[in-house]
């Protein structure tokens, strides 16, 4: 788009920027804005579902505006809107650390279980007067919605961090000038990262109280913590919140609904257990899983807890069934 065999001054390099932009930019964001709206809606869900509502302060978005745009092109490095790796961009706004893992996991699971988002860099950016975890993805085209992919930046930060970008960017990180008082803009960043540390603690011993009690909000923390009480086994917390969304959905909404689901499911699992027992050693796949798969019990029993006893004893019966009746034939 700028390229030239001599390097434009300042004024030419401006005129070509709003001339492109002026061309291009609406056909270019129409995609754009339609994959955000897509995302934003996945997000604002996965919020809902994985307990999370009460720990996000605030979710905004936006499509890169024209005069954002041009400005880019006539200052930065980018040549075309193409290269912009942030068109369209969502911020999210939470509590605690933890809780800016549970919303990344919102995006990168989607990355790890389907072919249409693309993670292009994870970057848990903490210096130079800008903290935030962002995340760069690629969504690819779809029919529904457009057959161009789109690049997004997905920022998440902690209150702490919002309070510190804010006077970042208010005073020095998008100043023109030299910071007047560096040593105390880097006491700021210090003592907000101690209060960063405070607001986990307090988060934790809450986190705590919360899953002992069992009308509480079911919450990825809680079922780590109901996991370990009932089976001690230690729940990575990307599972954790995927468990969580999976059971809300089935209508698992507190403490005490899951550890109702696990108590109603340990008879059918030592029912199973015993069928399996008529059946020879290698086809006993259920009591294989129990015994090879140390560390997973809470999925073994969800295997059973989702709807599968039936289907898995009806299935067990049934082989039961033909190999009675293979022996039935066989020649005495």
């Amino acid at each position: 788009m700028l390229e030239d065999a001599k390097k434009p001054s300042a004024t030419r390099r401006r005129i070509a920027a709003i001339r492109y932009v002026a061309t291009y930019y609406k056909g270019f964001v129409r995609p754009v804005g339609r994959a955000m709206a897509e995302q934003r809606l996945i997000l604002d869900n996965f919020i809902e579902d994985a307990g999370m509502t009460p720990r996000v302060h605030t979710v905004r978005s936006r499509v890169k505006s024209e005069e954002s745009v041009t400005e880019a092109l006539c200052d930065g490095p980018f040549e075309s809107l193409s290269d912009f790796p942030d068109m369209a961009g969502i911020r999210v706004v939470v509590h605690s650390l933890k809780d800016v893992e549970v919303i990344a996991r919102c995006f990168l699971r989607q990355v790890e279980i389907g072919k249409n988002v693309k993670l292009l860099a994870d970057l848990p950016k903490d210096s130079g007067g800008y903290r935030a975890r962002h995340l760069r993805l690629e969504i690819g085209g779809s029919y529904v919605r457009s057959a161009w992919s789109v690049r997004m930046e997905v920022q998440i930060r902690t209150l702490c961090q919002e309070l510190f970008n804010t006077f970042s960017r208010t005073y020095w990180y998008k100043s023109p000038h030299v910071v007047p008082d560096a040593a105390k803009r880097d006491e700021l960043n210090a003592q907000l990262s101690r209060a960063e540390g405070l607001v986990t603690e307090l988060q934790d011993s809450a986190d705590a109280t919360n899953a002992a009690h069992q009308e509480e909000a079911l919450s990825p923390d809680s079922f780590v913590r109901i996991i370990n009480e009932l089976f001690h086994e230690e729940v990575p917390l990307g599972e954790a919140v995927d468990s969580v969304v999976f059971h809300r959905d089935r209508g698992v909404e507190t403490n005490g609904d899951l550890r109702k689901l696990f108590s109603d499911t340990g008879p059918q699992l030592a029912e199973l257990v015993e069928l399996e027992k008529a059946l020879p050693e290698g086809e006993r796949t259920l009591t294989k899983l129990l015994t090879e798969s140390p560390g997973k019990a809470y999925s073994r029993l969800l295997f059973i807890a989702h709807g599968a006893f039936e289907i898995f004893k009806r299935h067990v019966e049934e082989r039961i069934a033909k190999l009675s009746a293979e022996g039935d034939e066989r020649p005495s």
